[in-house]
């Protein structure tokens, strides 16, 4: 399976904001074609909001493109990495600098 075939967007936004920042890129991607999901952590600690993501990663039907932002890339990533062949692809993009 690659990220081509994935039709499931998770957007992970980064420290000291919230999901809203990624309203522009939802909106494109959804007009797109593509079901999209924000990651609303609260970043409060890694461990809450990697259980955050997997929570929202887990609600995807089918192969997942994981997409995290500074902090988001941090924290992404695991949920990623614990996958037990659930939802299918996932994968951590850090994009930007915090």
């Amino acid at each position: 399976m690659n990220a081509g075939s994935a039709r499931n967007i998770v957007l992970v936004h980064g420290a000291f904001v919230d999901g809203s920042t990624w309203q522009g890129v939802y909106d494109v991607l959804k007009q797109d074609g593509y079901d999209v999901a924000v990651v609303q952590n609260p970043t409060l600690s890694l461990e809450d909001d990697a259980a955050t993501t997997r929570r929202v990663i887990d609600a995807q039907d089918g192969p997942v493109v994981l997409v995290g932002h500074s902090y988001g890339g941090r924290s992404s990533p695991r949920p990623a990495r614990t996958e037990s062949g659930g939802a299918g692809l996932h994968r951590g993009v850090r994009a930007g600098r915090g």
